[in-house]
């Protein structure tokens, strides 16, 4: 289980040398692998899956609807929704960066002694107001274990729904117009992946489980 820093192993509120230098590798490791695997490879197939979705579907109908866009000049509007997106996904990623300096290439499993250790589910770590007299507290962070940490993993897999729905929403309301039995399926699949990230990531801490067809769809 990573090492999260308390109190006693900060100076100024940032982390040691050799720990800084170890979690800033690994943040920079997920940073090629985000670039490569989700930006590259994930958006090369999802336009190749699009455009299979235009040429072996509705094509004439795809294409009217297309003409209407252009004509009613809705263009710009889609490029809004599509800026919106991004601008949602951007907010969501960027805190990952500072994430991975903190704790370095961490992902959820199952310790010793058989709770779930998942730190990266805490979104704020929160610090004791301290005294004169009073020695300096650990952070408090998210409980973890037995029920209340599934309940706890349930209500951040709901967060993280929130979180991420305006990038979906947006661009599905739009891209439903033009191709709107394929963005009923996408629904599905989106409203799927999230039950399963939900029960996953609250009996085992799996975030990644439905997380990827979430955010593919």
């Amino acid at each position: 289980m990573a090492h999260l820093p308390g109190p006693e192993d900060c100076v100024a509120g940032d982390l040691p040398e050799d720990l800084r230098q170890e979690r800033l590798r690994s943040a920079r490791a997920w940073r090629r692998q985000f670039l490569l695997v989700n930006v590259l490879i994930g958006n090369s197939c999802l336009f190749s899956a699009a455009y299979a979705i235009y040429h072996w579907g509705s094509r004439a109908f795809y294409d009217a609807r297309i003409s209407l866009v252009a004509d009613l000049q809705m263009g710009y509007m889609y490029v809004g929704a599509g800026t919106f997106s991004f601008v949602a996904t951007w907010l969501n990623m960027s805190p990952l960066w500072k994430k991975f300096r903190l704790f370095g290439d961490v992902v959820p499993h199952i310790v010793k002694d058989g709770h779930v250790a998942n730190e990266l589910a805490d979104q704020f770590f929160y610090r004791v107001k301290e005294r004169d007299d009073v020695d300096s507290l650990p952070y408090v962070v998210m409980e973890d274990r037995g029920l209340v940490g599934e309940y706890n993993r349930a209500n951040r897999s709901l967060h993280n729904f929130v979180e991420w729905a305006p990038s979906f929403v947006v661009p599905w309301i739009f891209a439903g117009f033009v191709f709107p039995f394929p963005s009923m399926v996408l629904a599905f699949a989106h409203g799927g992946a999230r039950i399963m990230h939900q029960y996953a990531y609250s009996r085992r801490g799996f975030h990644r489980t439905g997380h990827l067809t979430d955010r593919k769809s």
